[in-house]
């Protein structure tokens, strides 16, 4: 009987270990750098990731999966997401969205954010970084999910964070943790350890809100990161506060609109990564909202091909006509009007992003990769806009979408 078992047992493993294997014949790709185009390769996928890429044919009874003259990219990557975050008023009164989504049900928000997650996934986004609005960890309960969600809890500001100086300290603790410098640091921010979160996203400049924290602050918060293996992801909208987060050694800084030559000076001796977030001038059809960049419009462009640039869209608005899957990608593709070609706006959204909690490498097709890869429509190499057809979504190996 023992022996049945265990050649019962190892058939089992191997038709699951057969179902999880198969290879992808691709012409046209792009690796995360650069487009390979009529370069024929055969990739190995096992146990979700990238076991190997060759150009030799694998045998026939290998299961093949060939996407003819249609191109591979690498799963995209929004790193400025709010996932359980809607604006209804489309940038017309944003205190009115914050307050109206931490009373929503924590039911209704979460069943909303799978929503969202599923529009994510079907417009070719893999791995998202979700940046607070967390609803009190709400967050948490998204992870293992289809888009993979990195999740930082609630953000963490001084003053009352976003909201204005009416409103009440419980309506904020809702959403965001109100730090005391005077007192433990340890004991305020244990509990993203004890959550065991993927990073920590702070405020050092707030609008609407009041709340600035100081470089002395924002150093405070990095070692306590640094000491505890967390990445720090920094809220700076204007010049000021962008260059404070920098002298702190932030992993990440976001927003970015506020630009000037000095910042742009100090990239290259810096370690942080710039995230700008267009979606407001993205989509300024749609929504009331039209921030303005403030920095030169040539500052922007710098940055955005400079290699310390990675994408986020800040895609938060309830338009009728596009989810927010749709949203993001809308923000990604605008990017070609500051005169982008479609492999540089691809980095942005691919290897420009270097994710320090993943145990293996996202956003490009190489050996030991995730085998993140979405299919698209050939009209990707004469114009970026080709990735609104996009036809296959692979997420960890495995076909999560497919459009018909």
């Amino acid at each position: 009987m023992k022996i049945v078992s265990l050649m019962l047992s190892i058939l089992i493993c191997g038709i699951a270990q057969a179902q999880s294997q198969f290879y992808m014949k691709a012409n046209n790709w792009f690796d995360g750098s650069e487009f390979h185009i009529n370069e024929t390769v055969f990739i190995k996928v096992s146990k979700g990731v990238i076991d190997s890429i060759s150009t030799s044919i694998p045998s026939k009874k290998e299961k093949l999966i060939d996407i003819k003259d249609d191109v591979l990219i690498p799963g995209l990557i929004d790193g400025h997401t709010h996932v359980l975050f809607e604006d209804a008023t489309n940038g017309k009164d944003f205190q009115k969205a914050l307050i109206a989504n931490l009373h929503m049900n924590r039911k209704k928000r979460k069943k909303e954010g799978e929503k969202v997650l599923q529009a994510y996934l079907e417009s070719g986004f893999t791995t998202l970084i979700d940046l607070g609005n967390s609803g009190e960890f709400i967050d948490l309960e998204l992870r293992n999910r289809k888009p993979r969600v990195m999740v930082s809890g609630p953000g963490i500001s001084v003053e009352k964070a976003q909201f204005s100086k009416e409103s009440s300290l419980s309506d904020v603790s809702k959403e965001y943790l109100i730090i005391d410098f005077s007192k433990n640091i340890n004991e305020q921010l244990r509990i993203y350890k004890e959550k065991k979160v993927d990073f920590i996203k702070v405020y050092a400049d707030n609008d609407p809100g009041l709340g600035i924290m100081s470089v002395e602050q924002l150093k405070i918060i990095k070692k306590w990161c640094d000491e505890n293996n967390f990445q720090l992801h920094v809220h700076s909208e204007e010049s000021p506060s962008i260059k404070r987060a920098l002298d702190a050694k932030a992993d990440y800084i976001h927003h970015v609109y506020d630009l000037d030559e000095e910042i742009l000076n100090r990239l290259d001796s810096s370690t942080s990564i710039l995230v700008p977030t267009y979606s407001g001038w993205a989509l300024k059809d749609y929504i009331s909202e039209t921030r303005e960049i403030n920095g030169p419009f040539l500052n922007q462009k710098k940055l955005l091909k400079s290699g310390h640039a990675a994408f986020g869209s800040d895609a938060y608005f309830k338009i009728p006509q596009m989810d927010r899957g749709q949203q993001a990608l809308e923000s990604l593709i605008s990017l070609t009007k500051w005169g982008l070609s479609t492999s540089e706006i691809l980095k942005l959204a691919t290897s420009n992003w270097n994710v320090k909690f993943m145990k293996r490498p996202i956003g490009v097709i190489q050996k030991f990769a995730v085998a993140d890869f979405i299919v698209v429509d050939h009209e990707i190499l004469k114009s970026i806009e080709g990735l609104r057809k996009i036809k296959m979504v692979f997420f960890k190996g495995k076909k999560a979408h497919e459009k018909h």
